[in-house]
């Protein structure tokens, strides 16, 4: 047993971060109930992600508000795809890059940001 208010979930959000950032891949952060998810995800784990340059460089916005972003617009489609797209908690849909993809760093040479657009399609599908 623990004591309330001494940290547990900020330090699960940090470690949320970490793997994103040194081991990117499947992760699965459980909540008693949606409502709580949501509101986790919208008021700390969006913030840690925006607040944070090396998550910035691995994660981008691909449809904010319903409206497509350059990232989103640059997008194309691959049966092997080097990124993926993830429904965020308000709506949102983020880019999550799958492996290290040369020019995310800067630059203007660099490989294309690919993704399965079954699988895009279905968050669009699903989220109605």
């Amino acid at each position: 047993m623990k004591a309330a208010q001494v940290g547990a979930t900020e330090a699960g959000n940090n470690w949320i971060g970490y793997v994103i950032h040194h081991a990117p891949g499947p992760m699965m952060a459980v909540s008693p109930t949606v409502e709580m998810a949501k509101r986790n995800s919208k008021q700390r784990i969006d913030p840690l992600i925006e607040e944070s340059a090396a998550l910035a460089e691995l994660i981008a916005p691909a449809r904010i508000d319903g409206k497509r972003t350059p990232a989103g617009r640059f997008t194309n489609h691959s049966k092997t795809p080097n990124a993926e797209m993830v429904l965020s908690g308000n709506g949102d849909i983020f880019l999550f890059a799958k492996q290290s993809i040369s020019g995310c760093k800067g630059g203007n040479v660099g490989a294309e940001i690919t993704v399965d657009y079954r699988q895009a399609m279905a968050l669009s599908v699903g989220d109605k």
